[in-house]
């Protein structure tokens, strides 16, 4: 999970996350810190990305077009891991997203759980709405940079924000 990628980092700290380990656990002191951090499947993460580009953008390029860009390839999440568990010396553990993609709380079940929450807490907690979700199948031809340009641009803009929620 992360933020899209970008030649010029709009979140720098996203491309620092070993320095950002170091920083929490010298922070910590004293006191134990275990660093876990929630990932995608790359090729799904990249798809949504994908996807998402080509909902607010005029004009994106196909999806193997978009991979093969340098900026696009570099991000890989096992490096990213390798990176921060070279930097410090805690416990570090992954969380799978798509593994509870669709329990009822989604994928921040692993993360309560492991905070301690068991079965009983989770089913008292209500769930909130998922937001920056993936558009459904049937909106992308719509989203076509042709189609969008016979739209007026404010129907464009609520369309995108509907099909998003």
């Amino acid at each position: 999970a992360g933020p899209m990628p970008r030649p010029q980092p709009k979140h720098p700290l996203y491309h620092r996350t070993a320095a950002v380990a170091e920083a929490i656990v010298a922070g910590a002191g004293r006191h134990d810190v275990t660093l876990v951090y929630g990932v995608r499947n790359v090729d799904a993460w990249r798809r949504s990305w994908h996807a998402h580009l080509r909902l607010w953008r005029e004009t994106v390029p196909g999806f193997e077009e978009v991979m093969a860009n340098p900026y696009v390839a570099r991000f890989d999440f096992d490096r990213v891991l390798r990176e921060v568990r070279a930097a410090v010396s805690v416990p570090i553990l992954t969380i799978a997203l798509e593994e509870d993609a669709d329990a009822k709380l989604g994928p921040g079940t692993a993360f309560l759980r492991l905070a301690g929450l068991d079965d009983d807490d989770l089913a008292v907690l209500t769930p909130v709405p998922a937001r920056n979700t993936k558009p459904p199948f049937w909106a992308s031809p719509l989203l076509h940079p042709a189609v969008r340009s016979l739209m007026p641009r404010d129907l464009v803009v609520r369309f995108k924000r509907r099909v998003t929620r």
